[in-house]
Formats: C-alpha cells, structure tokens, sequence
C-alpha cells in the first residue's frame, strides 16, 4: 500500500526517508482520522496485525521484507508518538488560538525527541487506539 513505498531511492529506509511518506500522507491520514473515528483504530490494528505476520514469515528475511518491516514500526510508533495523537486531539477540539500558540511553543522547546515520544495512555484511550491489540497478539 502507499504507507509502504515501494520505491528506495525516493523513500530510503531511514528516518528521512519515514519523514518524507509522513509528509506526503500524514495529512491525508489525519483527515480520515477526524472524519471516521474509528478508522484511527482500524489503521493501527492494521498496521500491527501486518507486521505480526511478516514477523511469523521468518523464512522471507529478504530486503523486501526488512524495508516493509521498517516502514510498519515507523507508522505504528508514529500513530502512537505524542505529536500525532495531540494533533488528532486537538483538531477534533474548538479552536482557541492562545493555547494552540501556548502548544505550539511548548511543543518547539521540547524539541524533536519529545514529540517522537509514546503519547500518554489516556490521550491513547480517548481516541479507541486498541491497546490490548498488543498484548493479545
């Protein structure tokens, strides 16, 4: 699918390459995200679920396989990241430009290794992302 590119030069499997089919998606996501509640849900026990059954395919260990590997935990850490779900959160919120300024500011002291970071637990829950999925598969 388009969340795995299947192009290496464009989109290499590193960081830069993850950030580039982030930039290009992201906001296509984060609209089906607030217009369908439950297609946010859907996406992350997708992406888990793919990536458990490449894990259960050891024997296709071939470069295909490490580059889709890589993109899938790149979309479910990212749909998982602080900066992701306070987006979500907030653009489903009325706006008010004084805290989103306030946000936007305390979000750019924080810097980039703040926003990589796991969202907390009940900013997770409010949006219905299945957590369980992970322990129960």
């Amino acid at each position: 699918g388009v969340l795995i590119p299947g192009s290496p030069s464009t989109f290499p499997e590193t960081r830069d390459g993850f950030r580039r089919i982030r930039e290009r998606y992201g906001p296509l996501l984060s609209c089906l995200f607030q217009g369908w509640p439950g297609f946010l849900p859907f996406c992350f026990t997708h992406l888990l679920d793919c990536y458990i059954s490449l894990d259960r395919e050891e024997a296709q260990n071939n470069a295909g396989t490490k580059r889709k590997r890589f993109f899938l935990v790149s979309w479910i850490r990212y749909l998982l990241s602080h900066s992701f779900i306070s987006q979500v959160v907030n653009s489903t919120r009325p706006k008010d430009p004084t805290l989103t300024e306030e946000r936007n500011e305390d979000d750019h002291n924080r810097g980039a290794s703040y926003q990589e970071t796991l969202a907390p637990l009940a900013m997770l829950r409010q949006l219905e992302i299945p957590i369980r999925a992970f322990q129960e598969r």
